[in-house]
């Protein structure tokens, strides 16, 4: 679908010329509306895809979110006693009967509404949406595919609290509306109370009373609970004075009637404020080296295939076929350390004296083994042949060379005066 404008600047992009080599240019369209979009070599147009999978962001999904979310996908994909199961766990179909093609649960159902988002979601469709999970270990899960949908953890690519993100990212605009334009656009209570003022309350850290959320009935508590409840049970810290305040300014100016209401703002914030976050750390590595951060699972990822697409280079593969890769294979297994376990420094010493105990022996006053332990001059002969011993017992001897760390692996040892 194209006017009579759009059909101009078509005809003049073709006649615009191209020092690289020749090519052709077609008519991109949104495959969604149907509206062109501009012209575009045909190997481009080619590989533009439409996305497929929509990203979820947790903070510290792997500590904590992911073992939620896990439970509750398989809760939804167990099957139910009317569902009825494509195949039985044998992998084989059930009294042979033919139940026909698989369903393929992210084809559109006559039902769905792309347009206004109503989408019908039975058990027997959730049941067939692919649910993968990318583990480190069996309790800490980098990333959950169910259907279209991916859940990742934004702590993997700002290792850092929520707080400690919202402050940084207030130096990225002249105010906070331009710092946090998500937040500022769809906050109800910032909508409802306009005004920077608000979005900086809004934005100040306070404290939640999580120990009192043990039913429904939170919701309905006073807006404003005894100091007590807001204990933070995880750090072992009582509720300030000035959060308590803190607490108190954020329900009068924006008319909290209870708990409920303490709450949306709560996670209303925590949602826009770190989508906000990451939409900027976003935007810096597109302008930077032209890579969406989204499509990585974690920073370190992200940075290797900048540090490909910026350098150029070709990475060889180590080929059994090809002369000197075996050996260099064997080389790198046979030097590898590390593991579940591991001691690179099996044994470390010092002969210095400032390795002596702090309380000296007996047998000399303390204020001469002090004046010992700061290297100050010492006539050693005449010291008491007990003392002597005593700081040979303790790793020192004034005998041996000074040094101030001697390290031993089955070596000789390195010392270093």
């Amino acid at each position: 679908m194209m006017v009579e404008e759009e059909e101009r600047r078509a005809e003049k992009a073709k006649e615009k010329p191209r020092e690289l080599e020749p090519f052709q240019f077609v008519m991109d369209h949104d495959h969604l509306t149907g509206l062109f979009r501009g012209s575009a070599c045909n190997s481009c147009n080619v590989k533009a895809q439409m996305p497929k999978q929509i990203v979820v962001f947790f903070h510290n999904l792997e500590g904590f979110d992911g073992h939620e979310l896990v439970n509750a996908i398989v809760r939804m994909r167990a099957d139910d006693q009317t569902a009825v199961r494509d195949d039985d766990d044998d992998g084989s179909e059930s009294d042979g009967e033919d139940k026909g093609p698989k369903i393929d649960p992210l084809e559109p159902m006559l039902q769905d509404n792309y347009l206004t988002g109503e989408i019908t979601l039975d058990r027997k469709r959730l049941g067939n949406m692919a649910f993968n999970v990318l583990a480190n270990s069996t309790e800490k899960y980098m990333e959950i595919t169910f259907g279209p949908v991916v859940f990742r953890d934004s702590f993997k690519f700002a290792d850092s609290g929520l707080a400690n993100l919202i402050k940084s990212q207030r130096k990225t605009g002249a105010t906070l509306a331009e710092a946090f334009p998500i937040l500022a656009a769809h906050h109800p209570f910032a909508l409802r109370f306009p005004g920077e003022a608000s979005l900086d309350l809004i934005l100040q850290k306070v404290p939640m009373a999580y120990t009192s959320i043990v039913d429904e009935s939170y919701f309905t508590m006073d807006a404003i609970l005894p100091r007590a409840a807001y204990f933070n049970d995880l750090a072992e810290e009582e509720c300030s004075e000035k959060d308590y305040e803190t607490v108190g300014k954020v329900v009068r100016h924006f008319d909290l009637k209870d708990q409920g209401d303490y709450h949306d703002l709560y996670l209303w914030t925590d949602v826009l404020a770190l989508a906000d976050c990451m939409q900027t750390t976003r935007a810096g590595w597109r302008s930077h080296c032209g890579l969406d951060l989204f499509k990585s699972v974690t920073l370190p990822s992200a940075s290797y295939q900048a540090m490909l697409k910026m350098t150029g280079i070709r990475m060889e593969l180590l080929c059994q076929d090809r002369s000197g890769d075996v050996e260099l294979m064997e080389t790198l297994n046979n030097n590898i350390r590390g593991g579940a376990s591991c001691i690179f420094q099996p044994y470390a010493a010092a002969n210095n004296p400032r390795i002596l105990p702090k309380l000296g022996a007996p047998s000399i006053p303390q204020e001469q083994h002090d004046r010992i332990r700061r290297g100050e001059a010492v006539d050693w002969d005449a010291l008491r042949k007990e003392y002597l011993e005593y700081c040979k017992e303790h790793g020192y001897d004034h005998d041996s060379e000074l040094s101030w760390i001697i390290y031993s692996d089955g070596i000789p040892c390195i010392r270093i005066p």
